[in-house]
């Protein structure tokens, strides 16, 4: 996958890296003061406009013809980070149970490396339903969150739900990866 210099500048890939760089600033925020303040609500602000900011690279990259491989690499790998941070951020302020941050990182881990591998072989597999609701729950998840004492164990369940989700979709990706390595595998031969 060959990366040009000018796809760091299109729209989709501005509202990445501008995805990037909230997640830190996020955390801070949050675990600034133990969760207690102003700041834990300026960091769902930003979290908040984050994730809407993922919504809308993806639309306008479609939309405009504006795909590139960088921008094919970094979303995904952003959304990622993005809640890996904030479920770690949230459990450290004991807002979240730890055991959907832990698993949840894992899943993610896992399917950096396995796409990582599988690029390598020279097989992608882009983004799917399967993948995508998992993420926009945890994303809800994660804002509920916030509102814990308040919500009566909904924003568990949003993310137990999610976590759940999020693991039937990797077996989803796990069982194309294999169906087309098999493929590319049967080719060669």
């Amino acid at each position: 996958m060959k990366f040009d210099l000018k796809d760091a500048t299109n729209i989709p890939n501005l509202l990445v890296v501008f995805r990037m760089l909230c997640t830190p600033i996020f955390a801070g925020l949050v675990v600034y003061n133990g969760g207690q303040g102003i700041t834990i609500y300026i960091g769902l602000a930003v979290f908040a406009i984050a994730s809407v900011t993922d919504l809308f690279d993806g639309m306008i990259a479609r939309k405009y013809n504006m795909c590139t491989g960088l921008g094919s690499v970094a979303d995904p790998l952003a959304d990622k980070v993005m809640h890996i941070v904030a479920l770690y951020s949230l459990a450290l302020i004991q807002f979240i149970n730890p055991i959907v941050a832990v698993l949840i990182a894992v899943k993610e881990i896992v399917m950096i490396v396995a796409t990582s591998v599988f690029k390598n072989k020279g097989i992608i597999i882009p983004a799917n339903f399967y993948g995508k609701v998992p993420s926009a729950l945890l994303s809800v998840g994660v804002i509920l969150s916030f509102f814990h004492p308040h919500m009566l164990h909904i924003d568990e369940i949003v993310l137990f739900a999610a976590t759940i989700l999020a693991y039937v979709a990797f077996v989803q990706y796990l069982l194309i990866w294999i169906e087309e390595y098999n493929k590319a595998k049967a080719n060669k031969a």
